[in-house]
């Protein structure tokens, strides 16, 4: 009769025990875990800091590299310009001998390069720091196309490449910086002049569709390779995109062209078939009303 009322007396207490035991085997647990979270907290801590510290370290030397390359290229380009209006006037002046143009004219060239180098450098620089400003007007991309084809002429004659223009559009004309856009369109003819090989082939055409034109220039040159598609728009980006050879230039110009066309709300696209089959590259830009010839655009 004892055994009988034991028992679940006996079985309580070890229920008891067993809770308290698997209590205190929590109770232990959560404060381990608590203090390994307050250790992964301080971790976190630490490591937001510290990447906190390096983005500001990162953003004041891109700072520091933009400055320099403006600060660079303002002090390169202001000695070059009187040595550029003198080498103009030397070779106006009738009494200059006859034997002394074509050394001149060399000089003029490569002096007008070395420019042009700059200008790149400042206009990238402007372009990351946001302050590439546009001066819109009403343009007629046939005319602009003209103009930098006969820019860029010498070298196409000098290679002995055959150039082919087809006008497709009926309406060319875009509400557009005249001076940027007519760089986007140097920029790809010179590009296409440098990379086709002596006898190669450069189409420029134009088409409509719908409420946008769209100016392509293809070239049967080096080409561009899949890989090298998605970077070509980038900054210094040339060696890539022509594998091993080297043709002179930054590699700035594709970039600044596609972050003035991207301004002007319209498409820069590039393609290919791969290395040595030739590459595209297409604008596109939305149309506007041509012109009265009587009326300015306000």
């Amino acid at each position: 009769e004892c055994l009988r009322i034991l028992l679940p007396l006996l079985a309580a207490v070890f229920r008891g025990e067993r809770n308290a035991t698997v209590a205190g085997s929590n109770a232990q647990m959560a404060r381990s875990a608590a203090a390994q979270a307050q250790l992964l907290a301080a971790s976190v801590d630490q490591a937001r800091s510290a990447l906190r510290q390096a983005l500001i370290g990162a953003e004041a030397a891109s700072r520091a590299k933009d400055e320099f390359l403006a600060s660079l290229s303002h002090e390169l380009r202001t000695p070059l310009t009187p040595v550029l209006i003198a080498t103009a006037a030397l070779l106006e002046d009738e009494k200059l001998p006859e034997e002394f143009h074509g050394a001149l004219e060399m000089m003029q060239r490569n002096i007008e390069l070395e420019v042009r180098l700059i200008d790149d450098l400042l206009d990238l620089t402007r372009i990351v720091n946001g302050k590439l400003t546009l001066q819109k007007k009403d343009c007629d991309l046939h005319a602009l196309l003209d103009h930098s084809l006969e820019i860029v002429r010498p070298e196409i004659i000098a290679k002995k490449l055959a150039v082919e223009v087809r006008k497709n559009a009926q309406n060319a004309w875009v509400w557009a910086d005249a001076v940027r856009m007519h760089q986007v369109l140097w920029n790809l003819l010179r590009n296409a002049a440098k990379f086709t090989p002596e006898g190669g082939r450069i189409i420029l055409e134009s088409a409509n569709e719908g409420d946008h034109v769209s100016v392509s220039v293809s070239d049967t040159g080096m080409g561009i390779s899949p890989e090298s598609l998605e970077q070509i728009f980038r900054p210094f980006e040339q060696g890539k995109a022509t594998g091993d050879h080297r043709f002179g230039g930054m590699g700035l110009g594709l970039a600044i062209s596609k972050a003035v066309v991207d301004q002007h709300s319209g498409l820069l696209r590039a393609s290919s078939a791969g290395a040595g089959l030739g590459a595209c590259f297409t604008i596109q830009l939305q149309t506007v009303t041509p012109p009265d010839p009587t009326t300015e655009r306000r």
